[in-house]
């Protein structure tokens, strides 16, 4: 299935569409080389994520600017915490320099210190 599939169905948050192309592997990319994990974390619900990552997505994939699915996904500590959980790397940086936890700290609506507490676990 197309990338472009999968973002429909997550723009949406038609979950039952997201496990059914999901189960058929969410290894494409879009003409960005934007994945499904990458879609998700940006526009999709946190039960969104859950799927794709369930189903093998990469929460270290970079897309051509070399933005990761957590840097997407920073903007809601919740997806942070998912993405964290599968193996995000907080120290990833995209081609502007910017790295996830400078995603979430700038994010409206998210509190600094649980920000940090998430990103910084001992």
């Amino acid at each position: 299935r197309p990338a472009e599939d999968f973002l429909r169905a997550i723009r949406a948050d038609d979950l039952t569409a997201v496990k059914s192309m999901s189960a058929d592997g969410v290894g494409v990319r879009d003409r960005l080389d934007w994945t499904p994990l990458h879609y998700a974390a940006l526009y999709g619900s946190a039960e969104a994520v859950r799927i794709v990552l369930a189903a093998g997505g990469d929460p270290n994939a970079q897309n051509r600017a070399k933005i990761t699915p957590l840097m997407m996904g920073a903007y809601s500590l919740e997806k942070t915490r998912l993405l964290l959980d599968k193996g995000g790397n907080v120290n990833a940086q995209s081609s502007d320099g910017s790295t996830p936890l400078w995603v979430a700290l700038g994010a409206r609506g998210n509190d600094p210190a649980r920000a940090v507490s998430i990103f910084v676990r001992p």
